[in-house]
């Protein structure tokens, strides 16, 4: 991991109609933030930026955006690169802070990984991302990982495994 604070730099210039004044980048890998480098171009020169580089978001991320976010000013703009489940927790806590979403730029890449959030103890558990099946670290139940992504926990929801089968059989017997 890596943090890189950029001094004050000139403004960018008019980009859409919108004038940023500070610009705080937030990627997840070297190569995430070569993306983010070549998809901001010459404008990633022109202004005053932050940069911080994690294997995945954690407390130590959060604590980092917040505290970066706290110190902007209006014609703040959050640009995010990486892998989509990393991205999506830091445009909730951006959002949580303050920031409207026209003012967060999503470069999401997929996953490898996906977390998987267990409604029995709240508990959430990172698996490989083709998981379909994954064993919860909190509460040891073997979930079923459905499609449904939660943006509020960052996570794909899991559910004891075969409750659907046994809500169907059980269903059928009481009609």
């Amino acid at each position: 991991m890596t943090a890189t604070t950029v001094e004050k730099g000139t403004a960018a210039p008019e980009r859409e109609g919108v004038r940023v004044r500070w610009r705080i980048a937030l990627s997840f890998s070297e190569e995430d933030r070569t993306r983010l480098v070549e998809h901001l171009g010459p404008e990633m020169d022109r202004t005053m930026y932050a940069e911080y580089v994690a294997r995945e978001y954690g407390r130590d991320q959060a604590a980092w955006l917040e505290n970066h976010l706290r110190s902007a000013f209006v014609g703040t703009r959050l640009v995010l690169s990486g892998p989509s489940t990393a991205v999506r927790a830091a445009q909730r806590d951006a959002l949580e802070a303050g920031l409207i979403g026209e003012e967060i730029e999503l470069l999401e890449r997929p996953d490898t990984e996906k977390r998987v959030y267990c409604p029995h103890c709240r508990c959430t558990t990172t698996a490989a991302a083709s998981a379909s099946m994954v064993q919860c670290s909190g509460c040891r139940l073997v979930l079923e990982v459905f499609e449904h992504f939660s943006r509020g926990l960052s996570a794909y929801l899991g559910a004891v495994a075969g409750a659907e089968d046994v809500a169907a059989r059980t269903g059928e017997a009481a009609a």
